[in-house]
């Protein structure tokens, strides 16, 4: 592309590019424009600004001693502020470290935002407990969970479970206690494939009872 020159593959954009620029390209610059749809303020700002950088790395190549680094490119997070943050009159911002934070302050006014580190400690909290092998009911019962690539195996275990206090009456109580948890946890985990789950023993005229609840509870658990 030659000195002061503009440029674009559509007429009617060429049109529009050179009624913009036709009198105020800089001296050794030109102007060439592919996409059909553009913002002319946000154009001719990236205009004045790839000039100005192009200038800045002109500038050091003429005292800096090779080898050197003329120029870095934006870190993921400043290009996100400048391609969706930047502008918009309100949003919500979560981070997870606080040096995150604070490369964003650097950049915006977060005085109008809404700004929290907590929520994602929170999450990632959450995220590891589910995760985990075992996982306590009450007292020392407990359910573990081992997964290989065919299949899961859980194991109930009751521990020195009371069945006489408040929660729990019996093994049957216990066993609709652990499944809850159970369906709750392979819904979280995202847990497919075959998976064996070992029940404390009931009498046999309850196995059935245990068997309608969890087919009933594996259509209708919800997180």
């Amino acid at each position: 592309m030659g000195i002061k020159d503009i440029k674009s593959p559509n007429k009617e954009i060429y049109k529009k590019i050179k009624s913009m620029f036709e009198n105020n390209i800089k001296e050794n610059y030109g102007v060439l424009v592919e996409a059909e749809e553009f913002n002319t303020e946000e154009l001719i700002n990236e205009y004045h600004s790839l000039i100005e950088k192009w200038e800045n790395i002109k500038d050091k190549a003429n005292y800096i001693k090779a080898p050197c680094l003329l120029m870095k490119s934006k870190d993921y997070i400043s290009k996100l502020i400048d391609d969706h943050i930047n502008g918009k009159e309100s949003i919500e911002l979560y981070f997870s470290k606080e040096k995150d934070k604070s490369l964003f302050q650097k950049y915006i006014d977060v005085k109008n935002f809404n700004v929290s580190i907590d929520i994602i400690n929170t999450i990632d909290n959450c995220i590891l407990d589910t995760m985990k092998r075992k996982h306590f009911l009450i007292g020392e019962a407990n359910i573990v969970m081992d997964e290989v690539e065919a299949f899961t195996i859980i194991d109930v275990n009751s521990g020195n479970i009371d069945y006489h206090n408040a929660e729990i009456k019996s093994l049957m109580e216990f066993n609709k206690l652990a499944a809850q948890r159970i369906f709750r946890l392979l819904k979280l985990r995202n847990t497919g494939g075959i998976i064996f789950i070992d029940f404390v023993d009931v009498e046999n005229k309850q196995k059935q009872e245990l068997l309608n609840f969890i087919m009933e509870l594996s259509k209708t658990i919800i997180i």
